[in-house]
């Protein structure tokens, strides 16, 4: 009946594309951008089948038509993913430089972008480079200001870290992540818990229930020796978010507190889900293996 209908060939590339029918998805993709409907939609699919059929060139080739829409960044990121995997960490900086002078108004998220896929491959010094170029053209901008707080976190740099929240926290006091973020690092990282806690009440205020905020005052309870609280906390978060370095902080307060048993399951539930987790196999062989050592 409606044979032109971009929004049900959209519809039908997607659903067969969930069934397996990649030759069926990729016409009705290929239809859309003939009759020049939902194109960079059209273009970013046919990059995922692409991609998911090992043909790389083609994704590549794929993804660049994407212009514009919701799937830009998506489609980039896969661009500099499917570069950098192959070890052209140049070839894809280069593409990142040509394409923010190719969309301006796109400038300030390709620089957090770019930065955030050389940081995903350890180059840490590559990553907090972009955020400084980045940063030099847009210093307001509270995406790549936390983006740098978190890689300076990541590089033992806490002056980076707490200087550039405590920037995005005098133009917005209210930024739950920045509040957060920042009182959980100082909680990790010294000793300075009584600051740390209230940061992280400000933030639980703004957003209550929200799981990454309650495993940080988890963690801040706990670093200040008040394992009973801290567990509620830590088991509130874990059952709304069952995140890997939310088992790690649970776990470790439960084996501190004498629950060894229980801390084992949620350690080895969690490592079912991701058995390659840093935070969540450091914190099992910090403690464990210690404890075996001892008992040795």
């Amino acid at each position: 009946r409606n044979p032109d209908d971009a929004d049900l060939l959209f519809s039908l590339a997607l659903i067969n594309r969930e069934t397996g029918d990649n030759l069926a998805a990729q016409a009705y993709l290929r239809q859309m951008i003939d009759l020049d409907e939902r194109v960079d939609e059209a273009h970013y699919y046919l990059g995922r089948i692409a991609e998911d059929e090992g043909d790389l060139k083609g994704a590549l080739y794929q993804y660049k038509q994407v212009k514009g829409g919701r799937d830009f960044l998506s489609a980039n990121n896969r661009v500099g993913r499917i570069l950098i995997d192959a070890g052209d960490v140049e070839q894809s900086h280069q593409y990142f430089s040509l394409l923010r002078d190719k969309q301006p108004e796109q400038r300030e998220p390709l620089y957090g972008l770019e930065a955030e896929l050389l940081k995903s491959v350890d180059l840490l010094e590559a990553s907090l480079a972009i955020l400084n170029q980045g940063l030099s053209e847009f210093p307001d901008s509270s995406s790549l200001l936390y983006s740098r707080s978190m890689l300076g976190e990541e590089m033992g740099d806490l002056f980076v870290m707490e200087n550039d929240l405590r920037t995005i926290l005098e133009k917005d006091p209210d930024n739950a992540t920045a509040l957060n973020a920042l009182g959980y690092t100082l909680a990790n990282h010294t000793d300075r818990f009584v600051e740390a806690r209230d940061l992280i009440a400000r933030a639980l205020v703004l957003q209550p229930g929200e799981p990454a905020i309650l495993d940080s005052m988890g963690w801040v309870l706990y670093r200040q020796g008040e394992y009973e609280e801290s567990i509620k906390y830590l088991r509130q978060a874990y059952d709304k978010f069952p995140d890997p370095e939310v088992a790690a902080h649970l776990g470790e307060v439960l084996w501190i507190s004498g629950d060894e048993r229980s801390a084992m399951e949620i350690w080895q539930g969690a490592l079912t889900k991701d058995p390659e987790h840093k935070v969540l196999i450091a914190t099992i062989k910090r403690l464990v293996v210690n404890a075996l050592d001892v008992g040795h």
